[in-house]
């Protein structure tokens, strides 16, 4: 016996379109729009997705895109339990804190007394605001107008023969013939390039670590002495900047095209230069705390301070930034803005002379990397009774502060 088995697909594979079908038996007609029969139609209003319109959701270059092919498929992350809600160490802390605080503190506690007013509140601050304290205290002293820098006595000052002063002049801008020898020189001094390349690019961002080497006495024993250090550095930084508009001298790449700089050049002008300035203030200062009471006993580290803010000076000429006439001009800045400072610190029994501007543009705009034998390295300390200086009580707290931790460390 013979079995059947009717399958209706095949049967209607075979038949042709329309061969007395009723549409109903054929449910999807691609050809047939109308009536419904193909639910899917792009063209018609019904269709759900435009991929032009805003109501499109899907944008594989927006940021709301979830699937990123370029990313493994990531399972979702399991609930949340209380111990990860504070699995970051700030939230785990701050939870900690609170718990702790309420177990340890109880309503029926006495009330403590209102703490009496301390005169040297200058201790209670974190180094970085102390420092940022005492800087303040100090630019307010100075002025930088009509090429001249300027220390302005403070609006408590007493005597009534307290009226700014000159401190400093910047030199006449550089004549055709010295922009001709400065160039030259330059020129020159890139022939050490190659034997100064690691102390330029060490010593461009920092190089206290330079003068650490010297002193043996690395900052991180001496808190109180970096805090001195970083206060009359940032001082010292924004008056040269002043006086560097005020001059606005053009760099050696600027000045000539035969000068090619070995490492990028600042964005600033050029005289007096940062680096010599901050260099010989770093020196002047360390000298004056730690080696001018003994300056027989100390001779040589005190040299050794010099040489080396010299040759920091002369590091920049060498690479191609600076000219030797800003080196010179920064040297002497940074030397009075050191004893200026020790003044202010109530330091020296006189205040400093005045640097003429004739003393720093002469006949000769170069300053030597290492002093002739037996002539003048540090320059000499000359004082003056022509005007008085007007003690700033902070930079004297620190001052002192530094100076006692220095006696005991080198105990």
């Amino acid at each position: 016996m013979v079995s059947y088995r009717f399958n209706a697909l095949a049967f209607l594979s075979e038949l042709p379109p329309g061969a007395g079908l009723s549409s109903s038996l054929w449910p999807i007609d691609p050809t047939r729009r109308s009536a419904g029969l193909w639910p899917i139609d792009p063209t018609s209003a019904n269709w759900p997705i435009d991929p032009t319109s805003a109501s499109w959701p899907i944008d594989p270059t927006s940021a709301n895109w979830p699937i990123d092919p370029n990313k493994p498929r990531q399972r979702a992350a399991p609930p949340t339990s209380p111990a990860a809600e504070w699995a970051e160490e700030q939230s785990l802390l701050s939870q900690a804190l609170r718990q702790s605080r309420a177990r340890i503190v109880r309503s029926s506690d006495a009330r403590e007394a209102a703490p009496q007013r301390q005169k040297e509140a200058l201790w209670r601050w974190a180094p970085d605001s102390r420092v940022k304290t005492v800087s303040c205290e100090l630019i307010q002293r100075f002025q930088v107008h009509e090429r001249q820098l300027w220390l302005v006595p403070p609006f408590w000052s007493k005597g009534k023969a307290s009226k700014p002063v000159a401190l400093y002049g910047l030199p006449p801008p550089l004549t055709a013939a010295e922009l001709q020898s400065q160039v030259d020189k330059v020129l020159r001094a890139a022939s050490e390039r190659e034997d100064r390349m690691a102390e330029v690019l060490a010593q461009a961002p920092d190089f206290q670590a330079f003068f650490d080497s010297i002193t043996g006495l690395p900052m991180e024993r001496t808190p109180r002495l970096a805090e001195l250090l970083a206060v009359m550095q940032d001082t010292g930084v924004h008056l040269v900047m002043l006086l560097k508009h005020a001059q606005a001298a053009r760099r050696p790449v600027e000045s000539s095209s035969r000068v090619m700089p070995m490492i990028g050049t600042p964005g600033h002008g050029a005289l007096p230069s940062g680096h010599a300035t901050m260099a010989a203030l770093t020196s002047e200062l360390l000298y004056r705390l730690l080696y001018a009471q003994q300056p027989k006993l100390h001779q040589q580290r005190a040299e050794h301070l010099d040489r080396l803010a010299r040759r920091i000076a002369f590091n920049r000429v060498v690479a191609g930034v600076h000219f030797p006439a800003d080196s010179k001009a920064g040297y002497a800045l940074g030397t009075l803005l050191a004893r200026v400072f020790a003044a202010l610190a109530g330091q020296l029994p006189a205040p400093p002379a005045p640097v003429d501007a004739e003393d720093i543009g002469g006949a000769v705009r170069d300053l030597p990397e290492v002093p002739p034998a037996g002539g003048p390295g540090r320059p000499a300390l000359v004082t003056t009774t022509a005007y008085k200086v007007d003690p700033a009580p902070t930079l004297q707290l620190l001052w002192r502060e530094a100076a006692a931790e220095l006696k005991r460390v080198r105990v």
